[in-house]
Order: C-alpha cells, then sequence, then structure tokens
C-alpha cells in the first residue's frame, strides 16, 4: 500500500535497501509509460460458462452443465424487477404440463439472490399443503445450493445447483441424463410475501420444449436484447357508490396484467381476480346502517383449489384467512362470510370471465374494450348469499378478499354520509357493462 496520495506514476524507481549495512541490495526502475493493472481484488472474476444453452423464449435462456450427480443451473432472462424466473421438469412425462412439475423459482430480493425449490401441485396459489409452493412448506426440501447471481444492463442471471435425485420422493423428480424430458418455464411477480404469484409468460402448448441434460455440449443460445417493455397507460380505478347500488354479484375474472389489478393496487396478483358487476375490482362506498347483498360465485369445490374462492369482508389488506396462523388469525377482524368457528360461507357455483383467444389487456386501451374481448363461463349450480350492513363499529376502510388466496380483492370505504363529487358508476353504466358481457358471451358461442 503506498501512502497517501502517492501513486506508482509518482515512483521512478524502487529498491531494497538494508538499513544495517546500508547497502543496496537491488534496484528496478520504473518506466514513465508503464502500463498497470487495477488493483486484483476489485476485478470480478467471470463464472465459468456452462456447457449448454437453450432459448425458452425472447426473454429467457436455460444454461447447464452436468457435474456427476448435481447439475448446475444459470437461468438468464429479461425480467421486471421483482419478477421470478421459474424452470424445472415437467408434471407430466409426454408434455409440457404445469401441476406435478418440480421447479426452481428465481428472482433478486433486493440484492440477494434467491433459487428456490418449488413443487406445482394445483393451480393455485399456495395455500395450505396445495398449490404452487416451496418444497419446505409442504413436507419437503429445499435442495437447491451455491446460488449466485448477477444484474447488468437490464439482464438477470441466476446461478444454482441441485442433485439430479435428491430423495426427496414428495416434492421432487429425478432427472435422467440420458433421456429427453419436458420442461416447464415461466416468468412471473413474487408476491410481498415473498411467494411466487401467478405467471404472466410461460411455455406454450405449441413451443414445447424436451431437454436431454447429459446431451454433448451445445450453446444454442443468442444474446438477449435489453430492451424494456414499453409503457402502457392504467385503466382509471372504478368506484360503485352504495346509495345506487346495493346488490352486488360477485365473480371470478382475469387481472387486466399492467392496466388493471397492478396499476389498481400497486401488488402482483395471482392472474385471477374478483369482478363485482361486471368490473375488475372495483372499490365500493357503502354507507353505514345500509344492508347490501353479496350474490357470490366463486366456486365451491374444496378439491379444486383453483375453482375455490369463498368470499369475505375483513380488516386484513392482504386476505388469504386459512393461510395464517392462529396467532394472525386473531390479529384481524372478519365482518362477513366467515362463521363462528371460523368457516367460509360464501363460495356458491364457479363463474368466471375469460377469454379463450388469450390476453389482450396490453393492446385494450379502455376497460371496455378489454370487457369486450371476454366470455362468460358458470358452472351448474346455485350461487351464494350473504347480506352485510355495516354499523359504527366498522372501519373506516376494509376490504373484500377470498378466504383461501391472497390478493384477489380490495377496499370498501365505509362511510357516514356518501361523498359528493364523482358519482361512481351507476346502475345504468353497470346494466351497460352486462350488456356488453352478455354480447362477449354470445359472440364466444357463434
Amino acid at each position: 500500500m503506498l501512502p497517501g496520495d502517492v501513486t506508482v506514476y509518482d515512483i521512478k524507481w524502487l529498491s531494497m535497501w538494508c538499513i544495517r549495512f546500508t547497502a543496496n541490495f537491488g534496484e528496478v526502475f520504473i518506466p514513465a509509460d508503464l502500463n498497470v493493472p487495477p488493483l486484483v481484488e476489485d476485478v470480478e472474476i467471470p463464472a465459468m460458462p456452462m456447457m449448454n444453452c437453450e432459448e425458452l423464449h425472447r426473454d429467457m435462456q436455460v444454461s447447464w452443465t452436468l457435474a456427476g450427480e448435481n447439475l448446475d443451473v444459470e437461468l438468464t432472462g429479461r425480467v421486471e424487477d421483482g419478477d421470478y424466473m421459474a424452470f424445472g421438469v415437467s408434471g407430466c412425462n409426454d408434455r409440457a404440463c404445469m401441476v406435478g412439475s418440480d421447479v426452481t423459482v428465481a428472482w433478486y430480493d433486493g440484492d440477494v439472490p434467491r433459487a428456490v425449490d418449488y413443487t406445482l401441485k394445483a393451480y393455485s396459489q399456495c395455500s395450505g399443503a396445495s398449490g404452487v409452493c416451496p418444497d419446505d412448506r409442504v413436507g419437503g426440501t429445499d435442495n437447491n445450493v451455491n446460488i449466485t447471481g448477477r444484474q447488468v444492463n437490464g439482464i438477470t442471471r441466476i446461478r444454482y445447483s441441485r442433485p439430479i435425485n435428491t430423495g426427496d420422493t414428495t416434492t421432487d423428480k429425478v432427472i435422467d441424463p440420458s433421456q429427453n424430458m419436458y420442461i416447464s418455464w415461466a416468468i412471473g411477480p413474487i408476491n410481498p410475501s415473498g411467494v411466487a404469484a401467478k405467471h404472466h409468460t410461460r411455455v406454450e402448448v405449441s413451443d414445447q420444449v424436451q431437454l436431454m441434460f447429459g446431451r454433448e455440449a451445445s450453446d444454442m443460445c443468442e444474446m438477449i436484447s435489453s430492451a424494456t417493455p414499453a409503457p402502457v397507460t392504467p385503466w382509471p380505478t372504478r368506484k360503485i357508490k352504495g346509495d345506487q347500488v346495493t346488490n352486488f354479484t360477485v365473480r371470478i375474472g382475469p387481472t387486466g396484467g399492467r392496466r388493471g389489478y397492478e396499476a389498481i393496487t400497486g401488488l402482483p396478483s395471482w392472474g385471477i381476480a374478483y369482478w363485482l358487476n361486471g368490473l375488475l375490482i372495483p372499490e365500493l362506498e357503502l354507507k353505514r346502517g345500509w344492508k347490501y347483498t353479496f350474490i357470490v360465485e366463486g366456486g365451491n369445490d374444496t378439491a379444486t383449489p383453483e375453482r375455490y374462492h369463498p368470499f369475505y369482508i375483513t380488516d386484513d389488506p392482504t386476505g388469504g384467512y386459512v393461510q395464517k396462523t392462529p396467532a394472525e388469525q386473531q390479529q384481524v377482524r372478519v365482518f362477513a362470510g366467515v362463521d363462528e368457528n371460523g368457516m367460509p360461507t360464501a363460495a356458491g357455483r364457479y363463474c368466471e370471465y375469460n377469454n379463450p383467444n388469450g390476453d389482450t389487456s396490453e393492446t385494450s386501451e379502455t376497460f371496455a374494450e378489454y370487457a369486450r374481448t371476454l366470455q362468460e363461463d358458470c358452472m351448474p349450480g346455485q350461487a351464494a348469499q350473504f347480506t352485510w350492513t355495516p354499523d359504527v363499529d366498522t372501519p373506516d376502510l376494509v376490504y373484500y378478499h377470498c378466504f383461501t388466496h391472497q390478493y384477489l380483492g380490495w377496499k370498501i370505504r365505509v362511510v357516514d354520509e356518501f361523498t359528493s363529487g364523482a358519482a361512481g358508476v351507476s346502475a345504468g353504466m353497470l346494466a351497460v357493462m352486462g350488456t356488453l358481457f352478455a354480447g362477449a358471451l354470445l359472440l364466444g358461442h357463434i
């Protein structure tokens, strides 16, 4: 270490001098044009390249090296902050399918790269022992080790290692290096609880991928562009005022991508959300002392978690009451939709708005335009129903939510007197929205 501000360019020569014998044991003269390298500890040593690489999507690649009984993997993608890359072995031997898959979900948690071992037991948010869950939440083990990562120019790279046979038969697949294996992959958001939410990009049926992990080394990848998606204009938040509408039909529908749920709430979604009277998570303004009726068609088949969404009203902004520990449940209040034994009372048959041709939220400038692309699909059966009358003990802000899953609903403003100004969505406008959906439904069956 040189003293003070002295650099090597200030020094003409160096010598080894013996103080005791006052003798020069040797010297070296430093040329004026010497090219001096930087301090070695400041130079980042690049990771060894993987032996194989495959493009999964224009925004995602997987590289790997088979190292004995371990598989070293690097996921590379152009992903937004807070988004994950998921990669692993398909749940089906003859095609790519989500349910049953054994995947790693990799993302940056602030400045820390994560690569978490997941099992996909159902096409739904992790709840109890079902859904898209980290292995260690459903009786398995997180077998990923040696996790590293880097982010440069909008491109995220995360590396991890895992055994090809973990011995964990409940949550993991055995990787056979000599066989072509179907792959599951996706890109999507991590929710505020640190758990994977529903993907927004995934493998398509027409573009399924098989990989042989023990193949001869082959790099089939090109550089991913660091360009970012073009910004979109969010749809305005909808409000329904309870002085004009006192009956609410509750169904399931899509989130509307970056223009919809994410823009309204500032939170990632699971990919589905509540629709009330044909509107995506409208904010309700309800008056104390008035009685309101909720007609719920969120699904009542407990054996199919992706179609079981009981509706309830709470002061908890997250929802998913059943996912909470007993201690956490004691910290929140429930105002309607749950009985004295803590069980949901409002589920009903399953009705969903969906687009059979895929999501059009990116290209739909208005919500009405988006709504016209949807069709309504309802299972046989009856709707559930309950009434609720806010009272003096009801807080000014509560939420409607799903009993089994988080982040499906939104806000209810409870007032003593209805606010002046914007009237919200009127009963007439809701009738128009109903006509739009009816037209879309008719077109979908022509």
